[in-house]
């Protein structure tokens, strides 16, 4: 019971935050700026969708190439599977179904997938953070939010370096670990080897990861122009991603409520709260649509699961 009360309470906490931040704005001015968006950028910021879709497919084909390779169109159909069961939980969560997916595809068990998944995520999480930094350093001013973001993005970037060096240190893993645990921690280590071991994959890997999210902010910093609000790329850089990690929270469901509440304090001095809360429903619609285009993957796998199970029952004497 503890996963359906979660996502419910977790939808409950986003529907009140928005709530109180709704009921905070100059509605007549919010409705302006939705109803005069830009029907071109807006067209524009949702073609990203396309390269950000076939970089993170080659990505998590190349991160398994070694252990548990697959090819592009499988690879496709676990990344956006994925990303519709990240409508049930909170954090992208449903995205750890991939581990799971793998399991299908290539018989590779948790000690390859778990791990594969989560330095996905730590990726990620580095890829952000970079264009945070960035964004900070060309700040024309730097401010207390962003001496915040930049301590946590360090920290981010170290912790990400060390995921991958660290375990082929191997510190006494057999020692420390038992089970499924030191399972996973061995197939941590595996993988990192397997691109440490091959300095142009481990590159192509971070460069695809900065890469991703460079398609995230050009995507997002387009929001401003189609709600004919003009906003400097080195302020929209360092704070964007701030709000985006506060979406990130386990707290909401799909980071709705906190991540509007970030970009309205962040962005105050440079755009209303009627501007900044139309970006975050252009964030929340973003977010959705790239779950909405994984449905017929998922269906697509839980019909061949079901066959599949169908065929088991059929060839088992003891069903007949």
């Amino acid at each position: 019971m503890r996963r359906p009360l979660g996502k419910w309470g977790a939808m409950a906490f986003s529907l009140g935050l928005l709530g109180f931040i709704y009921s905070r704005l100059d509605f007549r001015s919010f409705a302006e700026r939705i109803l005069n968006a830009d029907p071109l950028w807006l067209g524009i910021a949702f073609l990203c969708f396309g390269p950000q879709v076939f970089v993170t497919t080659l990505r998590w084909r190349v991160m398994i190439q070694s252990l548990a390779p697959v090819d592009t169109s499988r690879a496709l159909r676990m990344v956006m599977a994925a990303k519709a069961l990240n409508a049930l939980v909170p954090s992208k969560l449903g995205e750890m179904s991939k581990a799971y997916f793998l399991r299908k595809e290539t018989g590779a068990g948790v000690r390859i997938g778990f791990p594969a998944v989560l330095l996905e995520k730590i990726l990620d999480l580095g890829g952000l953070c970079f264009w945070m930094l960035l964004g900070i350093f060309l700040a024309p001013e730097i401010q207390e939010p962003m001496v915040i973001g930049a301590s946590i993005g360090l920290g981010v970037l170290a912790a990400s370096a060390a995921s991958i060096v660290l375990p082929q240190l191997g510190l006494g893993l057999k020692e420390k670990f038992r089970g499924k645990l030191a399972e996973v921690m061995f197939g941590w280590a595996e993988l990192t080897r397997s691109w440490v071991e091959r300095p142009g994959r481990l590159m192509t890997i971070v460069s695809l990861s900065v890469t991703l999210w460079g398609l995230h902010m050009l995507q997002i910093y387009l929001f401003f122009p189609v709600l004919r609000q003009s906003m400097d790329v080195s302020i929209a850089l360092a704070y964007i991603p701030l709000s985006l990690l506060a979406g990130l929270l386990p707290i909401t469901l799909a980071g709705m409520g906190t991540r509007d509440a970030a970009l309205i304090l962040l962005f105050s001095p440079w755009a209303d709260a009627s501007t900044m809360a139309g970006v975050g429903l252009l964030c929340t619609m973003r977010y959705w649509s790239d779950t909405l285009m994984g449905v017929p993957f998922l269906h697509n796998y839980t019909a061949q699961i079901g066959r599949k199970g169908e065929g088991e029952k059929l060839h088992d004497p003891g069903s007949q």
